[in-house]
This record gives C-alpha cells, structure tokens and sequence, in this order.
C-alpha cells in the first residue's frame, strides 16, 4: 500500500473561503481506493459531500461506477444525493446499469431512487439494461415498477435495445411487461423487424417476438458484481445503435474540461465508431516525445526531444487485472512450464508476473472474444501464441518464437511506445507525470502508487489521470508495450507511428511500479526487460486501431 500519511486531512477551507484543491484531490482518490476510514476523517472535517470536482463527476458517482456499496452507503449517511444527475443526465442508477455493478443497483432501488428520469437521450435505466445486456438488473427495475413505456428520443421502447444487444431471457421479460414488438421508431423499423433483418425466421427470439408471449425468466447465472467478468474487458458490438454510442461516448467527454488548453486543438470528436466499454480515445496528431527540457531526471536514452505523430487509437483505461486475466486462463490458456499467478493478487488488482508473449496471447483471446481480427501470429497460426517462460529463452526470444503481426487488423494489441507515452502525456511538454508537472508526492499527497509495498486496485488514483482519461500510467505496475527496447532507437526513429520492431533483444516496459522511486514514473522513463521475463512489478493494458 502507498505509505501513510501521518497526519489527518488538512483543513477544507484556504482563507478566501475556496475549497483547497489538494484537499478535494484527496478525498476523491480516497473515494477511488476505497480507503473509508480515510473518507470518513475528510467527512468528519466537513468535506462537502455533494461539491463536484471540475469535471462535474460527483464522489457518489465515482462510487457508485466503482461498485463500492459500503463507500456508496457511506457517502449516503454523509448526505450525497443518490437522485442527482451529472451534466449529460445520468444518475447514479444509471451509472450502476451502466458499469454492471447489481449489488449497488439493488441498493438505489431500494432507496427509492426514481427509476423513470430520462438522460439526455430520452434513456431510463431501463434502456440502458437492456442496450448493455445486464439482464438481473432489468429484472430488478422491471420488478420496482419501472415504466416499461417510455421511449427515447430515437422513438424506442427498452425491447428494440434488448434485440438489438441483448438476449430472449430481456426480450421475453419486455415483452411480457408490455413493450410492442411492432411498435415504430423514427425510422419506421420495429423489433420485430430487427429481428427478422438480422436473424433465422425460426429463430427463438423471432418467434417469441412474433407470438408476443413474453415469459418472465430469471436467468441462470446469479452473478454479483465481483463474479463478473471486468466490463473494461468488453467491448460492445460495433453495429449499436446511436443512442448508446452517445452514452458511451459521454464518458469520453467527461473529464475534458480538467485537460491542458493546449490539447484541446489535439482533439477530435469521435463520430462514426463506437468507443470500446473501458477504453479512451487517443486523437491522432503530433507530440513531443521524449526528455522535456523542464526535467532534470531525464536518462541518456530518453534524448533527443524530438517530435512524432501518431495515428488516433483507442487505449484501456486501466492495466489488465488480475480477475480480467483469470478469464482467460480458465479459457484453456496455459502458463509456461513452472510458471503461476500471485495466488492472493486480488481481482480488482492489475495482474502481474505475465510476460510480454503471455500479453500478446491475451490480447489475441479479447480479439476472438469480441468477434475481431487477432493482431499477433506464430507459425502463421493466427489462434495460438505460444507459451514461453524465462528457462525457454532470454536474448534470443526473437529467433526462437518469431511472431508475425499484422497492424491493420482491427483486433487487441499492445501499444507502441510511442502510442503508450502520448497518451501518458499528451500534447503539454511540461507534463512530466501524467497530471502535469508535479511530483508524485507534492505536500505529503500521493499522486501515484510508488516508492510502496504492494500494488493497488487499479484506478486507485482517479484524479490523477493522463490524456483521455487512462489511469495509472504512472506506478502502480510498469507496462509492456509492442516496441524492443534500443537504447539509441531516438536518435533514428522515423516521425510517424515510431515502432521498434527490429532492432534489440529486449522489449520496452513504461510507466514505473510501485517499487519505482519518483525518476522511474516520469512520462519519458524507459525501461526494459527480457520478453520471457515475468514479474511483480510489470503488467499491460491493451490498444486497439481506431477505426
């Protein structure tokens, strides 16, 4: 854990009457690591407990999307409002539809939350149920009398989500408490009409639409949010409507107003393509790359400063955690020969001791999860990567087991370095860290989990973030990305989508770890390490063309 603190929180007031920025700071990254006794010390210094932080998020909110019930109670005791919506209309029970978490949803109904306020799209809860497929919680709205009525601003009831992303066990309930399958939206088509467009006319979910029977079934699995596979794994089907596309997209635009003036002319307003559940967008463009001339810990193989640009992408906005990889080993994918996992990493923690081989067979298994093109291949065999461990090869990993890439598939991939670094620090040159210039610890307040003992749940540090919305990228765990590490590879990059893909026996690892002092979470800090080689400092996140 980060180191304590050894005093309580600092006064909330500064003598003009504002409320200490570092203060509010605090209290939401308490908020985010689920420190309650932390919390309640800020609460007790009568912290406001509904004062948004300037991007308009609220704490409950942070809560309620983390799927921290006790904080979420906590706060409530405290005085939070559990009805208020945030700037694009969503209440925190939209945001517990929305991040799957059913334990804290089943709470806000019994709170008596209103379950029939609409977001900006026209949306109830409901809706969102049934476009993101949570299909306990649409039984538990259905069950508080949610008005199953209600029909968004493209003219839909919840049933045309529910066929569209969803499943019979939805549509059967929808139906059952009264949506119309052959009820018109603005384009004049109907779920029944979906349906027959995109499935078998004997299909069950045709039939059940055309005999209008709906069944109210609860289905099989009686999952709570810790047995959910992590929605930042997933990705929702690129055919959605647009109306959830605007409500995903939303949380893209949600914390731009925290960013460097300078970035904004770096971004641009996705439009046509859906942004991956648990992902930012990166705007393509040019940066700086390298040792910025405000830092003094700069190393040798961080020069020269040199300008790049790269494509847009798409980025996770967490590493890989420990429950999103134990999916796919319960898969069938296998650790090399006397290699295993931290048995007591926790779920919500990123998962270490993977190699750079065991990250790219993930990244290919998220691709064949979500129906896309795997990115990595060995032996022309596009569906397995083979199982290597540090007693199998060190310098010569890349003779032994070559790896053939294609960077035009659309599936999962790690990032380049470059990719990796602009997003950690966008278009700002004085962004030495993630958030900016100042050191991890400024005034005894930690900005990053370093300089400590153990890793943290990932996300533990929310208003610390890099550009688009991607935490952790400073501590915490260092990260594998695609490039091999070359200690001159600056001195002769080429200026576009910079990618060391020949040169070095070692692959590149970014962004510092919990052991890692101030110097090692620096932006530009470069580190290396054998590609067999698992450890408990290194994990990964993945990244995706943008398309």
């Amino acid at each position: 854990m980060v180191k304590p603190k050894p005093h309580g929180p600092r006064p909330n007031q500064v003598p003009d009457g504002e409320l200490d920025p570092e203060v509010q700071r605090d209290f939401f990254d308490c908020v985010a690591r689920g420190d309650r006794e932390a919390v309640q010390r800020h609460l007790d210094a009568n912290f406001p407990v509904n004062r948004a932080y300037p991007t308009g998020k609220k704490p409950i909110l942070l809560a309620v999307e983390r799927g921290d019930l006790a904080m979420v109670q906590l706060l409530s005791e405290a005085g939070a409002h559990l009805d208020e919506a945030d700037h694009t209309g969503w209440t925190p029970l939209m945001w517990a539809v929305r991040r799957s978490r059913q334990a804290v949803a089943a709470w806000l109904i019994q709170q008596k939350v209103p379950l029939n306020e609409t977001n900006d799209q026209g949306q109830t809860a409901l809706h969102l149920a049934a476009g993101f497929c949570r299909g306990e919680i649409l039984h538990l709205l259905i069950d508080a009398g949610a008005d199953v009525g209600v029909v968004d601003e493209m003219g839909h009831q919840a049933l045309m989500l529910a066929v569209e992303e969803c499943d019979g066990d939805a549509v059967g309930a929808l139906l059952a408490a009264g949506n119309d399958p052959k009820l018109e939206d603005g384009d004049g088509q109907t779920p029944l009409s979906v349906a027959l467009a995109k499935l078998p006319g004997d299909s069950e979910l045709v039939g059940l639409l055309q005999s209008n029977k709906g069944a109210r079934v609860r289905p099989a699995s009686n999952k709570t949010d810790s047995a959910q596979l992590p929605a930042r794994a997933r990705s929702l089907p690129f055919g959605a409507l647009a109306m959830v596309f605007v409500a995903v997209a939303g949380l893209w635009f949600l914390f731009q107003s925290d960013r460097p003036a300078d970035a904004a002319a770096d971004v641009a307003e996705p439009a046509e393509v859906l942004i991956p559940a648990g992902f930012a967008h990166i705007p393509g463009g040019p940066f700086q790359m390298g040792c910025s001339p405000d830092d003094l810990l700069c190393n040798e193989d961080e020069k020269p400063l040199h300008e790049v640009a790269v494509d847009s992408f798409v980025l996770a906005q967490h590493e890989v955690t420990t429950g999103d990889y134990r999916a796919f080993l319960l898969s069938g994918h296998a650790l090399a020969a006397g290699r295993t996992m931290a048995e007591d990493a926790e779920a919500d923690q990123p998962v270490t001791m993977v190699n750079w081989y065991d990250a790219v067979a993930y990244c290919n298994w998220m691709s064949a999860q979500n129906g896309l093109d795997p990115v990595y291949a060995f032996n022309d065999d596009w569906t397995a990567i083979p199982a290597v461990g540090p007693n199998d090869c060190a310098d010569d990993c890349a003779l032994k087991y070559p790896l053939r890439v294609d960077r035009d598939a659309n599936g999962y991939r790690l990032p380049t370095e470059a990719e990796w670094e602009k997003a950690a620090r966008g278009t700002e040159l004085g962004n030495i860290y993630p958030w900016g210039g100042d050191p991890p610890n400024k005034d005894n307040m930690p900005r990053c989990n370093f300089d400590s003992d153990a890793v943290m749940p990932v996300g533990s540090f929310v208003y610390y973030r890099g550009y688009g919305d991607t935490y952790d990228l400073a501590g915490n765990v260092a990260e594998w990305v695609e490039d091999f590490y070359a200690p001159e590879f600056y001195k002769r990059q080429k200026d576009a989508n910079p990618l060391n893909d020949a040169f070095g026996n070692e692959r590149v690892i970014r962004g510092g770890s919990f052991l890692s002092s101030e110097n090692g979470v620096r932006v530009s800090a470069r580190d290396l390490a054998y590609p067999s080689a698992g450890q408990e400092t290194i994990g990964f996140r993945l990244a995706r063309n943008w398309r």
